[in-house]
């Protein structure tokens, strides 16, 4: 990978804070940290290039015939593991990240990657050594770090060693110097509950002013283990500095639940790889596929924006991570393709159909592929099966062009239409083009809409005036990361 920008790369000291989450939505903020950019944590920094050394000076000398390192992040740390271990299977809970660690370790033939949640999977296999470094943090309480400590033990071999590097927190000893991150938990209570795992013993522990490094063996009984101290430490950026408290001090309180945030993901056209061309409003099935599990996998979960005001009218959080799918046109290869899918990984859909083209050819994009339109009975069918249905106008024409009695005819048209075909209320307008201003939107709310949508980019939060919410257009050239990059604006 390329350099980032540096604007676009959070302080590490802020990445802490970010990243006390429940377990269940643990991808998506990791994949979000490192979607916004390469080295979040500065890996390369003079601090954490010492802590890696200081975590190979505690491995067994005999090296390992296969390891595990958990939470390899971007592979910065396993470009140097690698030479010391016979095989080494690299993990982390971000694919993003996998994809960068394997661009970097690409000469190191000893090395597979493999995607894995810490908190939910089995791990793969039983190894000689486990590396773990940075992250038990973010499992969530005690209970749940037991229960990891436990499974990493399970996964030793006889005689195995695993070792692992975490900082000291306030939370752990507001008395001593620590880290002022917002985490339930750091390096002492990770070292003791690990202590406490039967048939795993602390052989060796290295001891700094900010950080632990301790090397355990899978074995029974035996001589306690050797404690070093050194004052001697790197310091870290002056981002992360400045959240050391040398003194100690008051832990911070638990932090409040973020404000919550809406993503209205647009799309037009799902189709097949072997006839979707590259192109803005084509997505492959297999890309749209992967997008779905993604955000399944995340804990998104579909809401109406019915739901989405009520939530932001009685202040109150809807559960999980909403999200709302929205798809303009009403080609016939919604039905065909992107339907299907929606429901096999329970996502519903906002289908915004062009009143007077039903059952023909979207005829105003000249110069591109023609393409069919849902007809009556398909939609029909469609909304019987939970697909809603809002208005994208009669004629797809630019609004902001238009006379007075031609925007309300657009839009009254579109709705009274939809509404005499299909029964019930149409509530959402989609501007074509997304070309709206503050005379299309009253005229577009005086013809009955609740809710328009545009196409200015990022996701709607609780401020946004219902009539202009903004929705984030996903392309034919997205990747997953650009994807989830688009989620996170």
């Amino acid at each position: 990978m390329g350099s980032t920008d540096e604007r676009l790369i959070t302080p590490a000291s802020e990445v802490t804070a970010w990243l006390r989450i429940s377990a269940a939505g643990q991808r998506h903020q990791f994949e979000s940290l490192f979607a916004r950019g390469d080295d979040p944590w500065r890996y390369t920094s003079a601090y954490e290039q010492e802590k890696y050394e200081r975590t190979l000076s505690l491995l067994p000398i005999e090296p390992a015939r296969c390891a595990l390192e958990l939470a390899c992040a971007e592979g910065h740390f396993t470009t140097q593991l690698a030479p010391r271990v016979g095989s080494l299977v690299a993990a982390d809970i971000s694919e993003i990240a996998l994809e960068r660690a394997a661009i970097r370790c690409r000469g190191l033939g000893n090395v597979t990657f493999r995607h894995l949640d810490l908190v939910a999977d089995e791990l793969p296999g039983v190894f000689d050594l486990l590396v773990v470094s940075e992250v038990l943090y973010y499992v969530g309480d005690r209970e749940a770090l037991r229960a990891i400590a436990r499974k990493m033990a399970g996964a030793l071999t006889p005689g195995g060693h695993l070792v692992t590097a975490h900082a000291h927190v306030l939370a752990d000893d507001a008395d001593r110097t620590g880290f002022d991150w917002d985490v339930p938990f750091g390096a002492r209570v990770i070292v003791d509950e690990l202590s406490s795992v039967p048939g795993l013993r602390l052989v060796k522990e290295l001891r700094t002013p900010l950080y632990r490094i301790a090397c355990f063996q899978a074995r029974a009984g035996g001589a306690p283990g050797e404690i070093v101290e050194t004052d001697a430490v790197a310091l870290p950026l002056p981002e992360v500095l400045r959240r050391v408290k040398w003194k100690g001090g008051t832990p911070p309180p638990a932090p409040t639940a973020p404000a919550q945030r809406l993503p209205i993901l647009m799309y037009h056209r799902v189709l097949p790889a072997d006839v979707a061309a590259q192109d803005r409003w084509r997505v492959t099935a297999l890309a749209f596929e992967r997008q779905l599990r993604y955000l399944r996998e995340c804990g998104f979960r579909s809401v109406s924006l019915d739901a989405w005001r009520e939530s932001v009218e009685a202040r109150r959080a809807l559960p999980g991570r909403p999200i709302v799918l929205t798809f303009d046109d009403g080609s016939v290869d919604f039905a065909q393709h992107a339907w299907p899918i929606l429901r096999r990984y329970g996502f519903g859909a906002h289908v915004m159909i062009v009143s007077g083209s039903v059952g023909r050819w979207n005829t105003w994009d000249r110069g591109r592929e023609t393409q069919p339109l849902l007809d009556w009975s398909a939609i029909a069918r469609l909304r019987d099966e939970g697909v809603v249905f809002g208005a994208h106008s009669v004629s797809h024409r630019r609004m902001t062009g238009l006379s007075v009695g031609d925007i309300a005819r657009e839009a009254i048209g579109s709705r009274e239409e939809i509404e005499r075909h299909l029964g019930g209320t149409v509530s959402s307008f989609a501007y074509p083009y997304g070309d709206e201003d503050d005379a299309v939107r009253h005229i577009v709310g005086a013809a009955g809409f609740q809710y328009g949508l545009t196409c200015r980019p990022g996701a709607a939060n609780r401020s946004d005036p219902w009539l202009a919410l903004p929705r984030i257009e996903v392309t034919g050239f997205d990747d997953l990361r650009t994807f989830i990059a688009k989620l996170v604006v």
